[in-house]
């Protein structure tokens, strides 16, 4: 454990505060960044001033639980106020977080009751894929977060937990292979009214209709997690670039990893990556089977 009064007191500046290394290690405090502003308030910063970088630095591989940080700071002698309020901060915010494993659960009961079982993976906050479900979460909360755009919706785990945690819109891409794909759809629907549009068919081909049909429309998140075949990849990767809104987030799921599903997607993306297409800003690398890239896509005439 280390001692909050560390990070807030001279030297830890604006300038730390706003750093990769800063803020990373202030969202190990909490899933929500509405701890950042107790925190930038404290040292004298100016939460504005941080703004270009809340979008990157979510660092999930160093998310810790509430209850670990409560053990891990009450422990000591010499807690002081500033470890209550920020504890009083996350106990009042988590609070605000709609009951996620109620829904989770009716969703499978759905599947069940269905005889449906989910044959692809998902996102989850057990195991490895923790990281990644934290990630999401704190990309849901953002403000900035006003439309979503995922290709691979299967289940509807990932699109659960962006509708439940945001007010987003949320538009998916999937080729509805699985008739529980249809079902989550419908499930999700119904509790979360007018935000969640599903596309179903091929993406290399309903990915670049729909901006033809909706070229206004644009994403501020961008989540690649469909075929895993490098041509749709790519496909999925060159369509998104023409609906990405200014500062918009990407990330590609199944790489880095070394599975054979894991190659299409690396190669895509990488090639982006040397074409100077795409800015990689991070890479979260969950085992041999698993693992997720963060990036934004730049001007690059590849992609126009």
């Amino acid at each position: 454990a280390f001692e909050l009064r560390q990070l807030v007191r001279p030297p830890h500046t604006a300038q730390y505060l706003c750093s990769w290394t800063g803020l990373s290690m202030f969202f190990v405090l909490a899933r929500t960044p509405g701890l950042l502003s107790v925190l930038l308030v404290l040292a004298g910063a100016s939460e504005e001033a941080c703004e270009a970088h809340t979008s990157d630095v979510q660092s999930s591989a160093l998310l810790q639980s509430r209850q670990s940080l409560g053990r891990a700071t009450h422990s000591s002698s010499r807690s002081s106020k500033l470890v209550d309020r920020l504890l009083a901060e996350i106990g009042e915010r988590s609070g605000q977080v709609p009951e996620l494993d109620a829904l989770y659960r009716d969703l499978d009961q759905l599947f069940e009751d269905a005889g449906e079982a989910v044959f692809e993976g998902h996102t989850s906050a057990d195991g490895a894929l923790a990281v990644q479900t934290a990630q999401y979460d704190a990309w849901a909360r953002l403000p900035s977060s006003r439309t979503i755009c995922e290709t691979g919706f299967n289940a509807g785990h990932s699109a659960l937990r962006f509708l439940a945690l945001s007010r987003a819109r949320l538009v998916e891409f999937d080729i509805g292979k699985h008739a529980y794909a249809k079902l989550a759809a419908k499930f999700l629907q119904d509790r979360f009214p007018g935000r969640l549009l599903n596309v179903w068919g091929d993406s290399t081909v309903t990915l670049p209709q729909y901006h033809l049909d909706h070229p206004d429309m644009k994403c501020d998140i961008i989540v690649v997690d469909g075929g895993h075949a490098y041509d749709v990849a790519m496909s999925d990767l060159k369509s998104f670039a023409k609906m990405a809104a200014p500062g918009s987030i990407l990330t590609i799921d199944d790489t880095p990893c070394s599975s054979s599903w894991c190659a299409g997607p690396a190669k895509a993306w990488q090639e982006l990556v040397e074409l100077g297409c795409i800015e990689q800003t991070q890479e979260v690398p969950m085992g041999s089977a698993r693992g997720f890239t963060i990036g934004r896509y730049t001007p690059c005439a590849h992609l126009a």
